[in-house]
């Protein structure tokens, strides 16, 4: 409401949000200093969130890629999730969905209350013209069959 009460605000916010992302923008560049001290604090961030021990979630959720290549950290509260004395983790395939809960590869019933979905991030598409990237690299061959 107070934006379109007063025009000017609202500009000198757009340019504020616009200026603080354009300071960001040195985190996406793969092998820059702000990019490696973004991946390590993220890393590290990660790490403190699951707390002590958690190797496997730890080697399971932890990305090896740096920032920008994919989403950057799980959003608050989703790490901390995993770890409560109620959330067991299953790291096995699904075979089969039953009244009762989950079965997995190996045949053991997980016993839930709710069976949560999540799509991941579909980074398959690619635009139907061409991008050039560095030394003309042809970006719809980079990113296929998946980005590289």
């Amino acid at each position: 409401m107070r934006f379109r009460e007063n025009p000017e605000l609202l500009l000198t916010y757009r340019k504020e949000l616009e200026a603080k992302f354009n300071n960001l923008f040195e985190v996406f560049i793969k092998g820059s200093e702000v990019s490696r001290q973004t991946e390590e604090y993220m890393r590290a961030e990660m790490c403190r969130r699951l707390g002590p021990g958690q190797d496997e979630l730890k080697k399971r959720l932890i990305p090896s890629w740096p920032p920008g290549c994919r989403r950057l950290t799980p959003g608050d509260g989703y790490l901390e999730a995993l770890v409560k004395e109620n959330v067991t983790t299953v790291h096995d395939e699904i075979v089969k969905i039953t009244p009762e809960g989950l079965i997995d590869q190996k045949g053991q019933l997980h016993e839930v209350d709710v069976i949560v979905c999540a799509t991941g991030f579909d980074v398959s598409f690619k635009p139907s013209f061409q991008i050039l990237g560095v030394d003309g690299a042809d970006m719809g061959q980079e990113f296929s069959p998946e980005p590289h």
